[in-house]
Protein backbone atom coordinates (compact mmCIF):
# COMPACT_ATOMS: atom_id res chain seq x y z
CA UNK A 1 0.00 0.00 0.00
CA UNK A 2 1.41 3.31 -0.87
CA UNK A 3 0.84 6.34 1.05
CA UNK A 4 -0.87 8.19 -1.86
CA UNK A 5 -3.97 5.30 -1.35
CA UNK A 6 -4.02 5.10 2.19
CA UNK A 7 -6.86 6.75 4.15
CA UNK A 8 -4.84 9.19 5.62
CA UNK A 9 -4.59 11.31 3.54
CA UNK A 10 -7.97 12.40 4.16
CA UNK A 11 -6.96 13.92 7.46
CA UNK A 12 -3.91 15.60 6.32
CA UNK A 13 -6.49 16.93 3.70
CA UNK A 14 -9.33 17.92 5.57
CA UNK A 15 -6.89 20.31 8.15
CA UNK A 16 -5.57 21.99 4.52
CA UNK A 17 -8.89 22.48 3.08
CA UNK A 18 -10.43 24.25 6.53
CA UNK A 19 -6.98 26.51 7.18
CA UNK A 20 -6.30 24.28 9.91
CA UNK A 21 -2.73 23.02 11.25
CA UNK A 22 -0.74 20.49 9.38
CA UNK A 23 -1.31 16.80 10.40
CA UNK A 24 0.01 13.40 10.22
CA UNK A 25 3.17 12.47 8.02
CA UNK A 26 4.23 14.52 5.32
CA UNK A 27 5.00 11.44 3.13
CA UNK A 28 1.16 10.87 2.74
CA UNK A 29 -0.42 12.99 0.03
CA UNK A 30 -3.16 15.05 -0.05
CA UNK A 31 -6.03 14.53 -2.38
CA UNK A 32 -5.54 16.54 -5.26
CA UNK A 33 -9.40 15.94 -6.49
CA UNK A 34 -10.21 17.94 -3.47
CA UNK A 35 -7.52 20.82 -3.74
CA UNK A 36 -8.64 20.99 -7.14
CA UNK A 37 -12.37 21.10 -6.40
CA UNK A 38 -12.08 23.52 -3.81
CA UNK A 39 -10.30 26.36 -6.22
CA UNK A 40 -10.06 29.18 -4.96
CA UNK A 41 -12.57 28.99 -2.57
CA UNK A 42 -9.97 28.10 0.24
CA UNK A 43 -9.97 27.70 3.33
CA UNK A 44 -13.72 26.02 3.12
CA UNK A 45 -15.58 27.64 6.40
CA UNK A 46 -17.96 24.00 7.50
CA UNK A 47 -17.01 20.23 6.85
CA UNK A 48 -19.44 17.14 7.61
CA UNK A 49 -18.26 13.88 7.16
CA UNK A 50 -20.02 10.96 7.96
CA UNK A 51 -18.35 7.63 8.86
CA UNK A 52 -20.35 4.44 8.35
CA UNK A 53 -18.61 0.92 10.20
CA UNK A 54 -17.63 -1.46 7.11
CA UNK A 55 -18.99 -0.73 3.85
CA UNK A 56 -15.88 -1.60 1.43
CA UNK A 57 -15.84 -1.37 -2.01
CA UNK A 58 -16.95 -4.91 -2.74
CA UNK A 59 -20.71 -3.32 -1.98
CA UNK A 60 -20.90 -0.53 -4.74
CA UNK A 61 -20.51 -2.74 -7.74
CA UNK A 62 -23.39 -4.90 -6.50
CA UNK A 63 -25.57 -2.03 -5.42
CA UNK A 64 -25.31 0.40 -8.24
CA UNK A 65 -28.40 2.35 -7.38
CA UNK A 66 -27.16 2.53 -3.39
CA UNK A 67 -23.85 4.31 -5.38
CA UNK A 68 -25.69 6.68 -6.95
CA UNK A 69 -27.34 8.09 -3.92
CA UNK A 70 -24.21 8.77 -2.58
CA UNK A 71 -22.53 10.06 -5.68
CA UNK A 72 -25.95 12.08 -6.04
CA UNK A 73 -24.75 14.27 -3.31
CA UNK A 74 -21.15 13.59 -3.09
CA UNK A 75 -20.03 13.47 -6.91
CA UNK A 76 -15.81 12.74 -6.12
CA UNK A 77 -14.91 9.66 -5.86
CA UNK A 78 -12.08 8.42 -4.47
CA UNK A 79 -10.25 4.81 -4.07
CA UNK A 80 -8.33 4.62 -0.81
CA UNK A 81 -6.41 1.26 1.12
CA UNK A 82 -7.63 1.01 4.65
CA UNK A 83 -4.16 0.68 7.26
CA UNK A 84 -3.25 -3.04 9.06
CA UNK A 85 -5.33 -4.63 10.91
CA UNK A 86 -8.36 -3.22 8.91
CA UNK A 87 -10.24 -3.12 12.39
CA UNK A 88 -11.77 -0.08 13.23
CA UNK A 89 -10.19 2.47 15.95
CA UNK A 90 -7.02 1.52 13.95
CA UNK A 91 -8.22 2.72 10.50
CA UNK A 92 -10.32 5.56 12.57
CA UNK A 93 -6.98 6.80 13.97
CA UNK A 94 -5.11 6.67 10.65
CA UNK A 95 -7.88 8.33 8.96
CA UNK A 96 -8.51 11.52 11.54
CA UNK A 97 -4.96 11.96 12.00
CA UNK A 98 -2.88 11.04 8.94
CA UNK A 99 -0.47 8.95 10.17
CA UNK A 100 0.09 5.12 9.79
CA UNK A 101 -0.88 2.44 12.79
CA UNK A 102 2.96 2.75 14.13
CA UNK A 103 2.85 6.25 13.69
CA UNK A 104 -0.52 6.99 16.12
CA UNK A 105 -0.26 3.96 18.17
CA UNK A 106 -2.78 2.08 17.57
CA UNK A 107 -2.01 -1.43 16.14
CA UNK A 108 -4.92 -3.88 17.21
CA UNK A 109 -8.40 -3.76 18.41
CA UNK A 110 -8.02 -1.74 21.14
CA UNK A 111 -9.46 2.36 22.20
CA UNK A 112 -7.22 4.25 23.60
CA UNK A 113 -8.11 7.95 23.71
CA UNK A 114 -5.41 9.32 20.93
CA UNK A 115 -2.31 11.91 21.81
CA UNK A 116 -1.16 12.77 18.87
CA UNK A 117 -2.85 15.84 16.66
CA UNK A 118 -6.02 15.06 14.99
CA UNK A 119 -7.95 16.69 12.94
CA UNK A 120 -10.08 17.92 15.44
CA UNK A 121 -6.90 19.18 17.49
CA UNK A 122 -6.15 21.17 13.96
CA UNK A 123 -9.45 23.24 13.73
CA UNK A 124 -10.82 23.55 17.44
CA UNK A 125 -8.92 27.23 17.68
CA UNK A 126 -10.66 27.87 13.91
CA UNK A 127 -14.26 26.27 14.18
CA UNK A 128 -16.64 24.89 17.04
CA UNK A 129 -16.51 20.83 16.51
CA UNK A 130 -18.57 18.15 17.13
CA UNK A 131 -18.72 14.40 16.68
CA UNK A 132 -21.56 12.31 17.07
CA UNK A 133 -21.65 8.75 17.55
CA UNK A 134 -22.70 5.80 18.62
CA UNK A 135 -22.12 5.60 22.68
CA UNK A 136 -19.02 3.62 23.35
CA UNK A 137 -18.09 3.17 19.99
CA UNK A 138 -14.29 3.70 19.00
CA UNK A 139 -15.17 6.69 17.47
CA UNK A 140 -16.75 7.98 20.48
CA UNK A 141 -13.41 7.06 22.63
CA UNK A 142 -10.42 7.42 20.33
CA UNK A 143 -10.91 11.27 19.86
CA UNK A 144 -11.56 12.09 23.35
CA UNK A 145 -10.09 14.84 25.65
CA UNK A 146 -10.23 17.82 22.79
CA UNK A 147 -11.53 21.11 23.12
CA UNK A 148 -14.90 19.68 21.02
CA UNK A 149 -18.20 18.86 22.19
CA UNK A 150 -19.16 14.72 21.94
CA UNK A 151 -22.46 13.65 21.11
CA UNK A 152 -22.95 9.72 22.38
CA UNK A 153 -25.99 8.20 20.91
CA UNK A 154 -28.03 4.87 21.44
CA UNK A 155 -27.56 3.99 18.00
CA UNK A 156 -27.47 4.92 14.49
CA UNK A 157 -31.28 6.54 14.61
CA UNK A 158 -30.27 8.75 17.30
CA UNK A 159 -27.42 9.66 15.78
CA UNK A 160 -28.97 10.51 12.85
CA UNK A 161 -31.24 12.57 14.51
CA UNK A 162 -28.73 14.54 16.85
CA UNK A 163 -26.71 15.59 13.80
CA UNK A 164 -29.64 17.07 11.63
CA UNK A 165 -30.21 18.89 14.61
CA UNK A 166 -26.62 20.40 15.04
CA UNK A 167 -26.58 20.92 11.49
CA UNK A 168 -29.44 23.13 10.96
CA UNK A 169 -29.13 24.98 14.28
CA UNK A 170 -25.81 25.91 12.46
CA UNK A 171 -23.43 26.08 16.02
CA UNK A 172 -21.18 23.72 14.86
CA UNK A 173 -18.50 24.52 11.70
CA UNK A 174 -17.16 20.80 11.84
CA UNK A 175 -18.87 17.41 12.25
CA UNK A 176 -18.35 13.65 12.22
CA UNK A 177 -20.76 11.51 12.25
CA UNK A 178 -20.35 7.82 12.93
CA UNK A 179 -22.94 4.79 13.17
CA UNK A 180 -22.55 0.94 13.14
CA UNK A 181 -25.66 -0.78 11.76
CA UNK A 182 -23.79 -2.81 8.88
CA UNK A 183 -21.00 -3.89 10.92
CA UNK A 184 -23.00 -5.13 13.78
CA UNK A 185 -25.31 -7.10 10.72
CA UNK A 186 -22.02 -8.64 9.18
CA UNK A 187 -20.79 -9.68 12.42
CA UNK A 188 -23.84 -11.56 12.91
CA UNK A 189 -24.06 -12.96 10.04
CA UNK A 190 -21.90 -12.26 6.71
CA UNK A 191 -21.38 -9.15 4.37
CA UNK A 192 -23.97 -9.73 2.12
CA UNK A 193 -26.38 -11.27 3.90
CA UNK A 194 -30.34 -9.74 3.60
CA UNK A 195 -29.71 -8.37 7.03
CA UNK A 196 -26.54 -6.84 6.12
CA UNK A 197 -27.86 -5.87 3.18
CA UNK A 198 -30.86 -3.80 4.85
CA UNK A 199 -28.16 -2.39 7.20
CA UNK A 200 -25.98 -1.12 4.26
CA UNK A 201 -28.92 0.80 2.82
CA UNK A 202 -29.70 2.32 5.92
CA UNK A 203 -26.53 3.68 6.21
CA UNK A 204 -26.89 5.04 2.58
CA UNK A 205 -30.34 6.43 3.69
CA UNK A 206 -28.57 8.19 6.54
CA UNK A 207 -26.57 10.13 4.44
CA UNK A 208 -28.74 11.06 2.23
CA UNK A 209 -30.44 12.44 4.76
CA UNK A 210 -27.48 13.95 6.22
CA UNK A 211 -26.87 15.46 3.08
CA UNK A 212 -30.03 16.84 2.68
CA UNK A 213 -30.02 18.66 5.83
CA UNK A 214 -26.31 20.10 5.00
CA UNK A 215 -27.55 21.66 1.30
CA UNK A 216 -30.61 22.82 2.94
CA UNK A 217 -28.26 24.90 5.53
CA UNK A 218 -25.17 25.17 4.61
CA UNK A 219 -25.90 26.14 0.66
CA UNK A 220 -24.65 29.52 1.14
CA UNK A 221 -21.34 29.01 2.97
CA UNK A 222 -18.36 26.91 1.46
CA UNK A 223 -18.17 22.89 2.92
CA UNK A 224 -16.76 19.65 2.24
CA UNK A 225 -19.11 16.75 2.69
CA UNK A 226 -17.81 13.29 2.62
CA UNK A 227 -18.62 9.82 2.70
CA UNK A 228 -15.92 8.25 4.46
CA UNK A 229 -15.68 4.42 5.35
CA UNK A 230 -13.04 3.12 7.77
CA UNK A 231 -12.66 -0.74 6.08
CA UNK A 232 -14.75 -3.42 4.04
CA UNK A 233 -15.31 -6.97 5.64
CA UNK A 234 -15.24 -10.73 4.19
CA UNK A 235 -17.03 -13.93 5.59
CA UNK A 236 -14.68 -16.40 7.53
CA UNK A 237 -14.00 -19.39 8.10
CA UNK A 238 -16.87 -19.52 11.00
CA UNK A 239 -19.21 -18.40 8.17
CA UNK A 240 -19.85 -15.25 9.72
CA UNK A 241 -18.76 -11.55 8.56
CA UNK A 242 -14.81 -10.72 10.20
CA UNK A 243 -12.59 -8.14 9.05
CA UNK A 244 -9.03 -6.79 10.43
CA UNK A 245 -7.24 -9.28 7.02
CA UNK A 246 -5.18 -7.69 3.81
CA UNK A 247 -7.63 -9.41 2.11
CA UNK A 248 -9.27 -6.95 -0.97
CA UNK A 249 -12.29 -6.85 0.69
CA UNK A 250 -11.23 -5.95 3.96
CA UNK A 251 -8.72 -3.38 2.36
CA UNK A 252 -10.57 -1.25 -0.63
CA UNK A 253 -12.87 1.16 0.18
CA UNK A 254 -14.19 3.74 -1.64
CA UNK A 255 -14.66 7.18 -0.52
CA UNK A 256 -16.94 10.20 -1.80
CA UNK A 257 -16.80 14.19 -1.38
CA UNK A 258 -18.74 16.98 -2.09
CA UNK A 259 -16.77 20.30 -2.44
CA UNK A 260 -19.34 23.58 -1.75
CA UNK A 261 -17.72 26.88 -3.07
CA UNK A 262 -20.39 28.48 -1.12
CA UNK A 263 -21.90 31.32 -3.47
CA UNK A 264 -20.29 29.95 -6.38
CA UNK A 265 -20.97 26.28 -5.10
CA UNK A 266 -21.66 24.92 -8.11
CA UNK A 267 -18.45 25.02 -9.75
CA UNK A 268 -16.83 22.91 -7.07
CA UNK A 269 -19.89 19.72 -7.14
CA UNK A 270 -19.42 17.85 -9.92
CA UNK A 271 -15.85 17.03 -10.25
CA UNK A 272 -15.36 13.32 -10.57
CA UNK A 273 -12.29 11.36 -10.10
CA UNK A 274 -10.96 8.05 -9.39
CA UNK A 275 -7.60 7.03 -8.16
CA UNK A 276 -5.99 4.63 -6.23
CA UNK A 277 -8.04 0.90 -6.40
CA UNK A 278 -10.53 0.12 -9.27
CA UNK A 279 -12.92 -1.45 -7.55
Amino acid sequence: MSHRESIASVGRTAAHLLGGSPIGSPSIGLLPELIEAAGGALPLRRMLLYHPDALGTFLWDRFPEERARVEEAAPIRVSLAAPMPTVTPVCFASMMTGLLPHDHGITAYEKPVLKCATVFDSLSALRKCAIVAVRDSSYDIIFRGRNIAYFSEDYDGEVLARAKQLISEGSYEVIAVYTQAYDDALHRTTPLSPAAIAAFRAQVDIFAGLAQAVAKHWSGVSHLLGFCPDHGAHTGADGRGTHGSDCPEDVQVEHWFGVSRGKNRQEGRFLHRCSGWSG
